[in-house]
């Protein structure tokens, strides 16, 4: 489970990224300032993954540590689902805060980039 957790979360930072990219890359074959967005996008990356990858590990570890506690990892098809909708809860979570801290750094780069 660890493993695939752990597969899907750098799949989906390698798709963001280049998402990314290429936002920046249309911006400046448009000839906008795709240095200004390439800096809110870096900001927005960083903050995004940052709290995103912190948050979901913790509320996984912390609902796996319930589940072990309360002895349902061991219940068979009961644990799995236990286990799946843990992933589904920490998967959520993190999407969430990764996208509201992405939305805070992006916010944060451009009043600097405006204050500089």
């Amino acid at each position: 489970m660890a493993k695939l957790v752990n597969g899907l979360g750098n799949t989906a930072i390698v798709v963001d990224a280049g998402l990314r990219v290429v936002k920046v890359m249309d911006i400046e074959a448009e000839g906008g300032d795709w240095m200004r967005e390439g800096a809110k996008q870096m900001t927005g990356f960083g903050f995004g993954a940052a709290a995103g990858m912190f948050f979901g590990k913790i509320t996984f570890a912390g609902g796996a540590a319930i589940a072990v506690q309360a002895g349902l990892t061991l219940a068979g098809p009961v644990g799995w689902l236990v286990l799946g909708a843990i992933f589904a809860t920490s998967f959520t979570v993190g999407y969430v805060v990764g996208s509201k801290a992405d939305d805070l750094g992006q916010i944060a780069s451009d009043r600097l980039m405006e204050i500089f």
